[in-house]
């Protein structure tokens, strides 16, 4: 029998078995997979250069590979920052003199992108800006009071791939100055898209109300990513995975049923997984990731500020040492070195702040006799288990209650083991 406690990885395959709190931690014993905590000896330290007062919220973030960062606020355009997020300056306020709505202030950065090492901005009801020469220029070919709600750089094939509000997908070549449509659900006027990412599996288009798709390129044939995500209508925000191909999202459904989810590698269902957080709901704004480690900033509804998690923890644990909010926004990381990362953090009402850690070597090696591949979890539903099947939990006890929405170990009549997730 295996117990969540064992530190060792696992060498027989037939004697894990789950519910579904413990079930990550048993995925990765099953795995045999070693990884590092965040190190929270560091505390997190205030930049300069952010006035709330005047910035606002500050709404995205971005870096290149060179370090450099820039940041859209809500009410004073784009700021930057050349020394990893310890100070920052404007880097240009938006003005749009005479356009309907507006008059002439300063509007709302939607988003911001750097693309070989241009910077990029989506302007609420403004479409795409791009600086050059000291100065911002409008994107001339594209569409009228266009809103940017996600930008994602994609360096394969030169090109920004980005998601509006209400007009479906755009894509723009870098060498041209015009956007393209990418694609938009056929017959619909109202598609919006919260949030386009890229991992291992592809492209991640995470809608309002209409889930989360996936392709194997943006203007491939979508699929509905959906199963173990709570029911339709679903708004579907981030997708982010780590180095060992862990994958972590966040949802929100019209029944509440909305929080951080986990799938883990080489399987199709996620998993609700939040314990450690006192308040699920509280976030859906931010994810990063740095190797094993992933970062999620909380505060959508009321902050919980920074929880990190890896695959061999057993709950998400607050990382908030330092913090002058709890109400998180957006958030990124920067290497700084094999083992040390920065991650800068954007806060609803206090400014930004940064925080450097180190991350040892996070996947070690692995015995020949560990299980070489994932665990393959059979979904069954209550009615079609049969006298002769056995169920167990966690700690090996026979059990005679089963429950929809967990895990269990199954004993077959041929006296073999597996993994069965429980459906109604």
């Amino acid at each position: 029998m295996v117990s969540v406690h064992d530190a060792g990885p696992i060498t027989r395959a037939g004697v894990c078995v789950i519910t579904r709190t413990t079930m990550i931690r048993s995925l990765v014993l099953l795995l045999g997979i070693v990884c590092a905590t965040a190190d929270c000896a560091s505390q997190w330290s205030a930049a300069n250069g952010i006035d709330v007062l005047r910035t606002g919220m500050i709404t995205s973030l971005a870096a290149d590979t060179s370090g450099v960062i820039v940041a859209g606020t809500e009410r004073d355009g784009v700021y930057a920052s050349f020394d990893g997020g310890v100070t920052w300056r404007n880097h240009g306020t938006f003005l749009i003199p005479g356009r309907v709505g507006f008059g002439n202030r300063a509007v709302k950065i939607s988003q911001v992108v750097i693309a070989n090492g241009i910077a990029y901005a989506g302007v609420e009801n403004d479409g795409i800006y791009r600086r050059g020469d000291l100065v911002w220029s409008r994107i001339r070919h594209q569409p009228d009071s266009l809103t940017v709600t996600s930008m994602y750089v994609d360096a394969g094939k030169d090109e920004i791939v980005m998601g509006t509000f209400l007009e479906g997908v755009f894509r723009m070549p870098l060498a041209t100055d015009s956007l393209q449509l990418a694609y938009v659900r056929p017959g619909d006027t109202n598609h919006t898209i919260n949030e386009i990412s890229r991992t291992s599996r592809g492209f991640y288009i995470g809608t309002r109300f209409d889930g989360l798709w996936r392709a194997a390129a943006i203007d491939a044939p979508r699929i509905l990513d959906t199963i173990g995500l709570p029911s339709l209508p679903l708004t579907s925000y981030h997708v982010r995975e780590n180095d060992m191909g862990w994958e972590v999202s966040c949802s929100l459904a019209y029944a509440l049923d909305g929080g951080l989810y986990v799938r883990a590698p080489g399987q199709d269902r996620w998993f609700k997984f939040f314990d450690g957080i006192d308040d699920f709901i509280a976030f859906l704004f931010g994810f990063t990731v740095h190797k094993s480690t992933f970062f999620a900033s909380t505060g959508y509804f009321g902050g919980k500020g920074v929880y990190t998690w890896n695959p061999r923890e057993t709950q998400w644990k607050p990382w908030n040492d330092g913090l002058a909010s709890l109400n998180g926004g957006p958030i990124i990381s920067l290497p700084r070195g094999r083992d040390t990362v920065r991650l800068i953090l954007a806060t609803r009402d206090a400014g930004i702040f940064f925080r450097d850690t180190a991350l040892a070597s996070l996947v070690t090696s692995v015995s020949p006799q560990d299980v070489s591949r994932p665990p393959t979890i059979h979904v069954r539903s209550r009615g079609t288990f049969v006298p002769g099947e056995q169920l167990y939990d966690i700690l090996g006890r026979a059990i005679d209650v089963i429950r929809a929405g967990y895990v269990y170990g199954l004993r077959r009549e041929d006296g073999t083991m597996e993994l069965v997730a429980v459906t109604e």
